[in-house]
């Protein structure tokens, strides 16, 4: 689409950004499956950091769970989003696949864990650029851990 003639600046940046950056990097940019490959990654390894034993790891970012892992008492299923910057994944409780993850792991006693993972070119020379993700490029990770969901 086109930009609207009412847009905020904000809202055309938004907009802009993205067209612009896939314009000039075309196919070196990671496609979205990649950036999720790369996101599950990151968060097996701190789960191996943190003395849990990985059982299943998925990197379809259609199924969800993506990571099964356990260490003292009840399997723990993650959810992993990712996100390139300014954003960071995000977990919409509200979608059904999620309510319906919480029933099953409620009646298989797991424990369900979200891991948000952001990623921004590391370097990148203007915010701009932060959002440009390149196949072997460099990247700052945000990921600050697992939060329980339930």
């Amino acid at each position: 689409g086109s930009a609207d003639p009412d847009m905020t600046f904000e809202e055309f940046e938004e907009w802009a950004i993205p067209k612009l950056i896939a314009k000039i990097y075309g196919d070196q940019l990671l496609s979205p499956e990649e950036m999720h490959v790369f996101g599950v990654k990151v968060v097996a390894d701190y789960l191996g950091s943190v003395g849990m034993n990985i059982l299943t790891i998925s990197k379809d970012p259609l199924e969800d769970p993506q990571i099964y892992a356990m260490k003292d008492g009840p399997t723990a299923a993650l959810i992993v989003r990712v996100a390139a910057y300014p954003d960071k994944g995000a977990l919409d409780e509200d979608e059904p696949q999620v309510s319906d993850l919480v029933d099953d792991c409620w009646d298989r006693d797991y424990d369900l864990y979200f891991a948000s993972v952001g990623l921004a070119n590391a370097n990148a020379r203007n915010d701009y650029e932060r959002r440009a993700l390149l196949r072997n490029g460099s990247f700052h990770v945000a990921f600050q851990g697992i939060e329980q969901v339930a």
